[in-house]
């Protein structure tokens, strides 16, 4: 996975990439860690129930391919790669949260969480890096950096044009003779060479960003959902997703900011989901079944590929009937700018 920069004209980018990965703190001893969960296993496996075997086992349904199957948790909610480089450090903040998480959601079950100010703060916790270590952030990333990209390079059209055409007549190659030759020079260029910063800087920029959110929902009043009846929750590939009520945005790939979304959604088990909110109202609230149809169509449209849930849910029926609404993502690919 690696991006590129553009020749040249910041010769030191490439050239210093090791250079600046043995500076990053811990880096030399760091690998990569594989089969990165974006969904916590914790929260998997409380959707499971027990199999002809002795394991536990939970519904998957491939939005993509509309396959359904029966299947472990350690096969379900991972990307291969998430974080590029050096994972081994977030896996460990990714862990900690896991143990703790495991008592929270007890805690939730008995009713009593709102007696325990620290289970509090770990759900809050959860849900910020679920939704900072999910899919949808890793493509907001990637379109960051290739605007970025597409602006250095057009200024480096504007202001370095005579330059790039010389160059390219020096080393006897195509002479550019328009705007679009001298982009796809750079561009060349930069396949060429590499621009291995492009992982090492979204590695930084996923662990700050992790530590403002979760100051920010630190602040957030919990609210614990549960659905009426027989009616339960599923829990999809990108379970935290946020919304406003009275707009059809979700999450960031719709553009919802942080600071603009008004609620954030992520089910806990079949029968208790979490909301961050701004509203300063804080408790247990038993949905209607309407609402809480709500809570599981917003997981069916924000998720990526993949919904779980309990085998034997009414779920299942509920989610045949709305598959139509998922809005396919474009499919995750290697961190780069061209």
């Amino acid at each position: 996975m690696t991006s590129e920069e553009p020749g040249r004209l910041k010769p030191r980018l490439g050239e210093r990439a090791d250079a600046d990965a043995a500076q990053v703190p811990g880096s030399r001893p760091e690998g990569l860690v594989r089969k990165q969960h974006v969904v916590s296993q914790v929260l998997l496996r409380q959707f499971t129930e027990p199999d002809q075997n002795g394991g536990r086992v939970l519904r998957s349904c491939n939005l993509e391919s509309g396959r359904w199957r029966t299947k472990g948790t350690s096969v379900c909610g991972y990307f291969e790669h998430w974080m590029p480089v050096l994972s081994v450090s977030i896996e460990k903040l990714w862990q900690e949260v896991e143990v703790k998480l495991r008592h929270a959601v007890a805690i939730v079950e008995a009713g009593a969480v709102f007696d325990e100010h620290d289970a509090l703060d770990i759900v809050r916790d959860a849900v910020a890096l679920h939704h900072i270590r999910s899919i949808h952030m890793r493509t907001v990333a990637q379109r960051a950096a290739r605007e970025v990209y597409l602006k250095l390079r057009g200024r480096a059209v504007d202001l370095h044009s005579n330059a790039l055409t010389g160059t390219a007549r020096h080393n006897g190659g195509h002479t550019p003779r328009s705007r679009a030759d001298l982009e796809e020079m750079i561009d060349e260029q930069v396949r060429q060479r590499g621009f291995p910063e492009v992982d090492l800087i979204f590695r930084h920029k996923m662990e700050g960003t992790y530590e403002q959110v979760k100051a920010i929902f630190r602040d957030a009043s919990v609210q614990i959902l549960e659905p009426p009846g027989s009616r339960e929750f599923l829990i999809a590939d990108v379970p935290v997703c946020g919304y406003r009520f009275g707009s059809n945005q979700l999450g960031p790939l719709d553009g919802l900011g942080l600071y603009h979304t008004g609620h954030f959604t992520m089910p806990l088990s079949p029968k208790y989901a979490t909301r961050l909110a701004i509203s300063k109202l804080s408790g247990y609230y038993r949905l209607s079944g309407t609402e809480s149809d709500k809570v599981n169509a917003r997981q069916i449209q924000h998720a990526y590929r993949e919904l779980y849930l309990r085998p034997g849910s009414t779920t299942e029926e509920f989610v045949m009937r709305n598959m139509a609404a998922w809005r396919k993502p474009a499919a995750i690919s290697p961190l780069s700018i061209v």
